[in-house]
């Protein structure tokens, strides 16, 4: 993979690793989510890893943060997407 980190020192980080099957599975079920989906939605993950992935739309550079949400930016940094995995959805809303 490419390279791993924590946006805070102490974060636990070392067990957050993903592996080119991870990355593909992930891939494929992410949805594209807004900013506000983000918030209200999914847990903030301070662990990532990158990487980059070639497809026919060209170069992209993904960003995969732990508790289910990533970022896809075109390797010119024209367009990127924010995803997230659908399982990781956290509700804290009252059922």
């Amino acid at each position: 993979m490419g390279k791993s980190g924590s946006d805070s020192e102490g974060a636990g980080c070392e067990g957050f690793v993903v592996t080119p099957r991870y990355v593909r599975t992930f891939l494929r079920r992410a949805v594209v989510i807004s900013q506000r989906d983000a918030h209200d939605y999914f847990m903030h993950g301070p662990c990532y890893v990158q990487g980059t992935l070639s497809t026919k739309y060209g170069e992209w550079l993904w960003e995969i943060r732990n508790f289910g949400t990533a970022r896809l930016t075109s390797a010119s940094g024209d367009e990127s997407l924010l995803l997230a995995d659908p399982k990781e959805e956290s509700s804290l809303g009252v059922e």
